[in-house]
């Protein structure tokens, strides 16, 4: 797997990524085109690739999009982040999709929550007199307090209007 990655205040990791040490970031505008391009939001990347590793249900767009987005979040020209994706990952199978599994996680977890050694909240704490931030809950439709799983809900394939309009009228 890649080695260690260092993180900053500011989301950019430094790593090593085709025998070189290259930096990736992650903005919320790069998160989005990441999540559009994957179907799927970081924060269900990260709690897959935390709980189940390399023989989890991850995705081959998690690997080279993360990557991809990454370089280019990080100030690299999108034709040479492509280059190196497709050198580095692609073009090595499955092996180069392992192999940087766990740099996909760090560049997701830098992009969301900041650097491994800062916990989420920390700063959002200091800011409140010291006390952490209250937790968010979601509001059921009856308006009840529902909290959320601990394990990752994969995500429903969209209908197809196709198939229930044959199926309707009998085709």
């Amino acid at each position: 797997m890649a080695g260690e990655a260092e993180g900053t205040r500011d989301g950019l990791v430094v790593a090593a990524f085709g025998g070189e040490v290259r930096a990736f970031r992650l903005t919320v505008p790069f998160l989005a085109k990441l999540q559009d391009e994957t179907g799927v939001g970081p924060g269900y990347m990260t709690a897959v690739l935390e709980q189940v590793g390399v023989g989890g249900p991850w995705k081959v767009e998690w690997v080279t999009r993360t990557l991809f987005w990454g370089l280019v979040g990080a100030g690299m020209a999108p034709n040479d982040a492509g280059a190196l994706v497709r050198t580095h990952v692609e073009e090595r199978g499955y092996r180069g999709l392992v192999e940087n599994l766990a740099l996909v996680y760090q560049v997701i977890v830098g992009g969301v929550r900041g650097p491994a050694e800062e916990s989420l909240g920390e700063s959002d704490a200091a800011a409140a007199g010291g006390r952490p931030p209250r937790s968010r809950r979601r509001r059921s439709p009856s308006g009840a307090s529902a909290s959320s799983s601990s394990t990752p809900t994969p995500p429903q394939p969209a209908s197809d209007p196709t198939r229930s309009t044959a199926a309707a009228s009998g085709r």
